[in-house]
């Protein structure tokens, strides 16, 4: 006994749903990997960012304290000491603060200046004062330490010596 079947059946060779699928899936893959990418560009930029920025106030600080040997230059006579509270040290404070006031959180309109648009604070302590070798008792080395803040996050710290004739 022999079955017959008639209709027109043809063998499937070719195949057409197979290069859809693979086109969806290069697509899938190429689609996360630009989505990975910028992300990875969004942070990289961030991070930049934070670096220019890091960097302005680095030299903005930097800049600033340049300005305190002029300051102790302009003087003849070294200079007062604005905070007895702080044991005797501080002869300019940060900002506009006055005796006793340091300005740790420094408010606006306290700043020595800006640079940049970012604002600056410096502040002088005196750390010692010696006699200057071959001079007398006239002539004295005094030592500061500068430190100088910009933006309320970066600070230099320098010291710096003058001499000035005393007791005259």
């Amino acid at each position: 006994m022999f079955l017959r079947v008639k209709g027109n059946f043809q063998k499937r060779t070719s195949q057409n749903g197979s290069a859809f699928l693979v086109a969806m899936l290069i697509l899938m893959l190429l689609t996360f990997m630009g989505t990975f990418a910028l992300m990875t560009t969004n942070i990289e930029i961030q991070i930049a960012g934070n670096e220019k920025n890091y960097l302005k106030e680095f030299y903005v600080s930097d800049s600033s304290w340049k300005q305190i040997p002029p300051w102790l230059n302009n003087r003849e006579t070294p200079p007062h000491k604005v905070n007895p509270s702080l044991g005797d040290s501080v002869v300019k404070n940060y900002g506009g603060g006055g005796d006793g006031v340091l300005n740790d959180t420094f408010p606006t309109g306290s700043e020595d200046g800006s640079l940049s648009g970012i604002p600056y604070w410096n502040r002088v302590e005196y750390l010692s004062d010696t006699i200057v070798p071959g001079s007398g008792e006239d002539y004295r080395r005094f030592h500061y330490r500068v430190i100088s803040n910009a933006g309320g996050r970066q600070e230099i710290e320098v010291t710096m010596s003058k001499i000035y004739k005393v007791g005259y």
